[in-house]
Formats: C-alpha cells, sequence, structure tokens
C-alpha cells in the first residue's frame, strides 16, 4: 500500500521488518519505486532480489523493464531480457501492469534500445489492447522503435495511419529516410511536413541537409539555407558543418567559403569539413582551382594556430591527398615526414593512390 501511494520511505520500513520476504513483497517494492519514477531505485531492489535468491516472474519483469527504459540501461535490460527468455516468461503488458502511455514509451524504449523487434512487436500487440495505439507520443515512440530495429515498412505504416503528426514525428520519419538511403522519400516527407504546417526545427535542417548532400539538390539546399537564417538557426555549428558538406557535394564550394568564413565559432568536424571540400576540389588545379591547394593548407594550419584544435590523422590523410591529387608528390611526403602522429595505412595509401 504505501509504495503503491508513493510512500517508500515507510514502505521500506516495512519491508525491513518483514522476517520472510516472498516474491510478491519483491515485486510490490520494485512496483512502488518504478511506478513512481524512482528507477534507480527500482533497480537496486530487483538487483537485491535477485541476490537474495527470488527467482522474478511476469509481474517483476513488467515493473523492472520501465525502470531501465528510464535510465536508458541497455545492457541491464540485455540481462533482465535473456532471464525472461531463459525461464520461459512471458511480458503480457495487459494482465500483469496497469500501465498509461508513459509505460508503453518506456518498455518501447527497452526494445529499441535492444533493436530487437521481436520484444517490440509484443510490446505493439499490447499497446493495440490496451488501446494506446491513437496515443500520439505512443505512435513516435513505434515509429522510432521500429526504425531502430531495421522495419522501415513497417514503421512507414504507423506513420501513415497516425491521425495527426508533430514535430516530433516528421523529425524522426526523416531521419528514418536518411539512414534507410531512402532520400527521395526523405524529400517528399519534408514538402509534405510543410504542407501540413509544421514548422522545421534544428534536429530537422540537420535531417534535411545530408539528402540534399547525396541527391545533390542544390536549389532544394538553398530553400533550407533561407529557412537556417529566417528561423535564427545560422549561428549553430552543426547545422554550419551540415551546410559546408551539402554545398561542397553539390559542387558549390563557393559557398562552402561563405558558410566557413561566416561561422564564428568552429569545431574540428568544421575544419575536417573545409579540407575535405579543398581536397575534393584538389583535381581541378590544371584548370581554375589552383588556389585551393593554399587554401586547404591554410585551413589546417589556421586549425592548430588560430583555434588550438590538434589534427587527427584524418585531417593529416585529408592534406596528403590534397597534395597527391595536385600532383605535390615530393611536398607530401614531406608534409608525412613532419608529421607528430605515426602515419598508418589511409596516409600512405593516399600517397600511393596518387602515384
Amino acid at each position: 500500500m504505501y509504495a503503491r501511494f508513493g510512500c517508500l520511505a515507510q514502505a521500506l520500513k516495512v519491508f525491513d521488518r518483514m522476517s520472510e520476504r516472498d516474491v510478491v513483497s519483491w515485486n510490490s517494492l520494485i512496483s512502488g519505486c518504478s511506478t513512481n519514477r524512482h528507477w534507480e531505485e527500482a533497480l537496486e531492489v530487483y538487483n537485491m532480489a535477485r541476490m537474495a535468491g527470488i527467482m522474478p516472474d511476469s509481474f517483476t519483469v513488467s515493473s523492472v523493464f520501465p525502470a531501465c527504459g528510464g535510465l536508458v540501461h541497455v545492457k541491464e535490460g540485455e540481462v533482465v531480457h535473456c532471464l525472461v527468455e531463459k525461464i520461459g516468461l512471458h511480458i503480457d503488458v495487459a494482465i500483469d501492469l496497469k500501465v498509461d502511455s508513459i509505460t508503453c514509451v518506456m518498455l518501447l524504449s527497452i526494445s529499441t534500445q535492444l533493436a530487437n523487434k521481436d520484444l517490440g512487436k509484443e510490446i505493439h500487440c499490447d499497446i493495440i489492447k490496451l488501446g494506446f495505439d491513437s496515443d500520439l507520443i505512443v505512435n513516435n515512440a513505434m515509429v522510432d522503435m521500429y526504425v531502430k530495429c531495421g522495419q522501415m515498412n513497417d514503421s512507414l505504416k504507423i506513420f501513415d495511419n497516425m491521425k495527426t503528426h508533430d514535430r516530433v514525428a516528421w523529425n524522426t520519419i526523416i531521419t528514418a529516410c536518411v539512414q534507410s538511403g531512402d532520400f527521395t522519400l526523405g524529400l517528399r516527407m519534408t514538402n509534405q511536413m510543410r504542407t501540413e504546417g509544421v514548422m522545421p526545427d534544428m534536429a530537422t535542417v540537420l535531417g534535411i541537409l545530408p539528402m540534399c548532400s547525396f541527391l545533390a539538390a542544390k536549389r532544394k539546399g538553398k530553400e533550407i539555407h533561407g529557412c537556417i537564417f529566417r528561423f535564427g538557426f545560422e549561428a549553430d555549428v552543426p547545422t554550419g558543418n551540415a551546410l559546408i558538406e551539402m554545398y561542397f557535394k553539390c559542387g558549390c564550394l563557393k559557398n562552402s567559403v561563405q558558410v566557413f568564413d561566416c561561422m564564428k565559432v568552429r569545431d574540428v568536424v568544421t575544419w575536417t569539413a573545409m579540407i575535405s571540400a579543398d581536397w575534393m576540389y584538389g583535381e581541378g588545379k590544371k584548370a581554375f582551382h589552383s588556389g585551393l591547394v593554399e587554401e586547404g593548407l591554410a585551413c589546417f594550419d589556421q586549425m592548430k594556430k588560430d583555434y588550438n584544435l590538434e589534427p587527427r590523422i584524418e585531417h593529416y590523410a585529408c592534406v596528403v591527398d590534397l597534395l597527391s591529387r595536385s600532383g605535390l608528390i615530393s611536398k607530401a611526403e614531406k608534409f608525412i615526414c613532419s608529421m607528430p602522429l605515426k602515419p598508418d595505412a589511409s596516409i600512405w595509401g593516399c600517397l600511393l593512390s596518387a602515384c
């Protein structure tokens, strides 16, 4: 009783005074902690029960899974799930636990973290039984779960059957399109999102720009760039990085440089993207990009001197490739010899590819 109403201190006092404790006693305490979102305490009591030799039942597991989800303890969830399979328990949420939409989302998060589609489908069936399949937050969690479990078609079915879509739903499905490589569908979803009048946020932008990069959709990318200015996202470092990559993959190095120059804050990813852009166009030295090698080297030097960022092996590889592709083999060799890091296969591969 005490645990159910959130009086955990009193519940613990009663529990501690008990001379004998069975699975029901432990379940009451675990459930009380879990129901009141004391996730760490719920897992601690569960582990104490296991150390005391208590074999969990389906009620125990149904209380522990939300705690694992709340704390995003994937390993703990995997251990519990393995035990469930080992002792042959079936977690029927509808029977074992009076749940709400939050519990459903937490149970779904466990199958998402484990990328376990079978567990996810079991929970999905229970959600339908309980009548939570029309809940927006639960549907968003199911879309994400099926995506992370590699079931894109199931994810799209749920998304299409949803009566309303919020920004989270759109961001989830757009990101899913990027991850699955279906960029055409992703852009179609983006247009549909705008048609429904849902405003994009930073996550939307970071989902759309990679699609523009892969499809070399420069016009669409420029539209998104306009939205970024309109919504005030231009100062965000990840957004600037994504724009640099999008423009140079669309063949617009000049625009990449403009974005780079306008960025007040730059991180290692920014410099990697810019050096990669110069490297990609290094072969054009014979035509009209003769200044790009110097520009790439200047970026590399600035990274160290002006921004105190220590280059990683991939940055050195970019510079070696830039020099090698431009026919400056001896300069590339000297650069390798001056490196403070030991050259790896990627460095030598860049040099040898130009020979």
